[in-house]
């Protein structure tokens, strides 16, 4: 399996190839590009998103808009203490504050 980030620069630079990224570029950063709502849609049904552990949203930020996506996706139910290891608990301190009871 590739690592995020040969992932990441791979899409920056088709997204440069392509010219559809949108100023002041892609790289380095959640891009603005064009079709990003089509893209965020498509993206929302794909298995990969639905079967990962992250929670999928009906919003999607980039640094120029909130993109609303169609679907409606159960609110979480608290959160998934054993898929989380203690150093991701220490990064966000709503999580440290709340803390690990199991």
């Amino acid at each position: 399996m590739r690592a995020k980030d040969e992932v990441r620069a791979d899409g920056w630079r088709a997204m440069e190839r392509e010219r559809v990224a949108r100023f002041p570029g892609a790289e380095g950063r959640i891009p603005n590009f064009a079709g990003a709502k089509t893209a965020a849609e498509r993206l929302a049904k794909h298995h990969a998103w639905l079967t990962a552990h992250d929670i999928p949203v009906n919003l999607v930020a980039t640094p120029r808009a909130v993109i609303e996506v169609e679907g409606a996706y159960r609110r979480p139910q608290g959160v998934l203490w054993d898929h989380l290891q203690p150093p991701q608990i220490h990064e966000v301190p709503v999580l440290e504050r709340f803390g690990y009871a199991g």
